[in-house]
């Protein structure tokens, strides 16, 4: 492995095997909740779907996340090699792995991990490069948020967010950053530019939520996005507890059950209309003849933009009950965990 030198920056040093052993990889978690990573800097995107100042307080804090993977992150680990050997194939060049952590000397609560860096000089779309390349490997199911076309190139914003923040702990002036769309087998290539005006603005957010929550104990308001849902559920302490009923918790009683009351007259309105088209197909279509047990229904062609589709048949489902009461073994051995809640409210109307 080729030693790169990296000045303004402390190096920690990950165990070799840490992404498929279970101790390092742990180790390497409690080391990132020690900074602000690169992918944690999404959280600072006002506009991010999917991290909030609120989740990456309760992550370094509380040592909770809302987020632990899904079939899209594992596969996307799984094939981040074959897109660095793709991406060195392409580009005709070598891409140095990164197996450690860089600490910012300057600013300490920001680190970076990078999945590569390219030291030799090398082009792409007739400009050449010198120095180091950082690189940032990212896949995609169908490529959506990302364009490389010659009018507009564009990346998701929580992306920009993230390469940006390596660059500023890094001190590397660009970024590679190779995307694999799986749909189309196709490799789309990015050179991101250091913006130094938001990094330094990415600084002083950084450094104001470090001060003024984590060090200080202070959670942020959460954004009610839907990561924020599990976040909450995992904090919550085990026991049984009461809390005073103030106005403000009242208030917030009185507005969930009235949107109940309007999501349950909504919810019978709906099954009231679906049942009168129902209706309307069985006395609309023709079925003498068909000897077929599942039903299909489209709409012709009609110029006014509506769809309809209808289907019904058998299904086939496992009867849980059965399976416990003649399988238990079974039953408990194919048994998930998860840390779920339920919330029940209410509110006597007062005349």
């Amino acid at each position: 492995m080729k030693k790169i030198d990296w000045p303004g920056c402390r190096v920690i040093r990950y165990g070799e095997n840490y992404k498929d052993n279970e101790e390092e990889f742990k180790e390497w978690l409690d080391i990132r909740r020690g900074f602000i990573g690169g992918s944690d800097a999404g959280s600072f995107n006002p506009e991010s779907r999917y991290h909030s100042l609120f989740s990456l307080y309760m992550n370094k804090v509380e040592g909770v996340s809302g987020f632990s993977g899904n079939g899209a992150t594992e596969r996307g680990s799984l094939i981040e090699e074959f897109i660095r050997k793709y991406t060195e194939r392409a580009l005709g060049i070598k891409i140095h792995t990164c197996p450690y952590a860089l600490v910012s000397e300057r600013f300490p609560f920001m680190g970076a991990n990078l999945d590569g860096v390219i030291t030799d000089e090398f082009k792409y779309k007739w400009q050449g490069f010198i120095g180091k390349t950082g690189v940032e490997i990212k896949s995609s199911r169908d490529g959506f948020g990302f364009s490389d076309s010659p009018e507009r190139e564009e990346i998701p914003d929580d992306y920009y967010y993230q390469i940006q923040h390596q660059m500023a702990v890094s001190g590397i002036d660009r970024f590679l950053l190779p995307v694999y769309v799986m749909s189309s087998d196709k490799l789309m290539i990015f050179i991101v530019e250091r913006n130094p005006e938001f990094i330094e603005q990415l600084i002083a957010e950084e450094s104001r939520f470090w001060n003024e929550h984590v060090l200080a104990k202070v959670p942020p308001a959460p954004k009610l996005i839907d990561a924020e849902k599990s976040i909450i559920n995992a904090a919550m302490p085990g026991g049984e507890y009461e809390i005073e009923l103030d106005e403000d918790l009242y208030e917030l009683i009185r507005s969930y059950t009235a949107s109940q009351k309007a999501e349950k007259e909504a919810s019978e309105k709906k099954e009231k209309i679906g049942l009168m088209i129902r209706d309307y197909i069985y006395r609309n279509v023709d079925a003498s003849g068909s000897e077929s047990e599942s039903t299909k229904v489209t709409l012709a062609k009609n110029d006014k933009g509506v769809s309809l589709s209808f289907s019904a048949g058998e299904s086939s489902r496992v009867d849980t009950g059965k399976l416990k009461g003649k399988y238990p073994d079974v039953y408990s051995e194919c048994l998930s965990t998860n840390k779920t809640s339920r919330l029940t409210v209410g509110i006597k109307e007062v005349f």
